[in-house]
């Protein structure tokens, strides 16, 4: 991905900051609640954990900044001309 990125916008195929932190709560959930409540857990958290990483990592991808940045002003004539002083009197910029 070229350009900026951030994990804490929203686009088409990604959540929100309050989306991504509400994802990763409901998907480690199980995994709290089931290895203090239940001892079925160990079983089902054993195929639970190899789906959390995956999980995770599609929740927080990051995403391409597309918000435009500030518009760069540049002054049209940074230098005032001299009285009698004529705009082909001057050196060409080494830019153009």
């Amino acid at each position: 991905m070229k350009g900026p990125t951030s994990r804490w916008l929203r686009s088409e195929i990604t959540y929100g900051p309050t989306g991504r932190v509400v994802w990763t709560v409901l998907i480690l959930a199980p995994v709290i609640f089931g290895v203090f409540f239940s001892a079925v857990f160990l079983v089902a958290g054993v195929i639970w954990l190899f789906v959390v990483p995956i999980a995770l990592r599609d929740v927080w991808r990051a995403v391409k900044d597309r918000r435009q940045p500030p518009p760069i002003i540049i002054p049209a004539d940074p230098q005032p001309l001299r009285p009698g002083e004529s705009i082909h009197d001057r050196d060409v910029p080494g830019r153009w």
